[in-house]
């Protein structure tokens, strides 16, 4: 059935259902489990920010602090994740859906589990993380209901 799950977080609380959710998953299916979070590169930042003075090293700073801070998050989550499911993190620079899509076309998933937060309103139109990956993905999408789960 499916041999490769991928699901995203941010550490939010509806994030964490979609990974339990994936976790239970692939434990029922015994398939590898790929979590992945991003952050913004730095070259994001610096465009953001156009801060005067800001020297190439905080730059570097800077982006090696955004990725410790994903690690650590991704070593949590994979903490809380318990029974025989191999579980492999990923932090990626980038955009949380491009993030996703590029992990699960590298690994090979043959499924990508997402939430359904924003997926309804102006979010849903203006675009979000579980609309774009399913929208690009190449293998299937599950989008489980994780507002439900934490309200």
């Amino acid at each position: 059935m499916f041999h490769s799950i991928v699901v995203g977080t941010d550490g939010s609380a509806t994030a964490t259902e979609a990974v339990r959710r994936a976790h239970e998953l692939a434990g029922v299916v015994s398939a590898d489990l790929h979590v992945v979070s991003a952050y913004r590169p730095p070259a994001v930042v610096l465009a953001a920010t156009a801060e005067p003075g800001l020297t190439p090293s905080a730059v570097v700073q800077w982006s090696a602090a955004a990725g410790d801070d994903v690690r650590r998050l991704l070593d949590s989550v994979a903490a809380g994740l318990s029974g025989p499911v191999n579980v492999t993190t990923h932090a990626v620079a980038g955009h949380p859906a491009t993030a996703i899509l590029s992990v699960a076309e590298t690994v090979g998933a043959d499924l990508i589990v997402v939430g359904n937060r924003g997926m309804k309103g102006t979010r849903r139109v203006l675009g979000s993380i579980p609309n774009h990956v399913s929208h690009h993905a190449d293998c299937d999408v599950l989008v489980v209901d994780t507002l439900a789960a934490v309200t």
